[in-house]
């Protein structure tokens, strides 16, 4: 398990401006970087290419995809602490939850080759025992000890690096309970961008980490699922 950092620094200086108003996480609000998990070595899954089109649109390369709906092998390196498990939602579909207590719990995947990708995968909150410290985690270009970090929070969003420990943007919002988020994080060279259901979050310019492989996890005291997670290779 890597060392859980404290993200929240003042005065903190962004090196980049966010394209959106962003805000600072309120006062009363800690957002801690997760650490990464301590991971063994694992298989990477296979690229998986869509077909050439005939028309000159842009092919679309899948890297990974698992909507928890088949019986295959879950396409995941590592698997860490707590109580990970396949569960259907309320309406029968197949989603992959966590009910946490302690620590950081993540799944990692993906190959430290992995350059230029977009993360996507929906996820929600169903319970926190204290909205400021529940939290959805991805942690991504996870290089070494170096990575970036995105926190979905039952009050913001936020994007940072470790180490060091900087905040690269934030906005505050509220998440509900048991309500499904859409994710999407694009590492394309230098641009970070966040969106959240579709809507650009965060956009910025660094250089902290430029590959490497992703996890997905939560921190102490929050009960959430995930689903439809995909990685997608971007262009040079």
């Amino acid at each position: 398990m890597g060392i859980a950092v404290s993200l929240y620094i003042f005065p903190l200086l962004y090196p980049q401006s966010i394209t959106v108003a962003s805000a600072p996480i309120p006062p009363t609000l800690i957002a801690v970087a997760p650490p990464v998990a301590t991971i063994q070595n694992g298989e990477t899954p296979m690229p998986v290419t869509s077909p050439t089109p005939a028309s000159p649109i842009p092919r679309v390369s899948v890297l990974l995809q698992e909507n928890f709906e088949d019986n295959k092998p879950l396409p995941f390196s590592y698997i860490e602490n707590g109580s990970w498990k396949q569960s259907p939602d309320e309406t029968g579909n197949q989603v992959y939850e966590i009910d946490n207590q302690t620590g950081y719990p993540q799944i990692r995947f993906g190959s430290s080759d992995w350059k230029n990708y977009a993360i996507e995968f929906r996820t929600r909150i169903l319970d926190f025992t204290s909205s400021e410290s529940g939290a959805v985690l991805c942690n991504f270009r996870i290089q070494g000890g170096q990575y970036y970090s995105f926190l979905l929070t039952p009050q913001s969003i936020w994007l940072g690096t470790e180490p060091p420990s900087q905040e690269l943007g934030s906005k505050s919002i509220g998440v509900g309970k048991g309500i499904w988020y859409s994710i999407r994080l694009e590492a394309q060279e230098k641009q970070i961008r966040v969106y959240l259901d579709n809507n650009l979050i965060i956009d910025i310019t660094d250089s902290h980490s430029s590959q490497g492989d992703i996890t997905l996890g939560v921190a102490p005291g929050t009960y959430a699922q995930f689903d439809d997670i995909r990685v997608i290779a971007l262009g040079e």
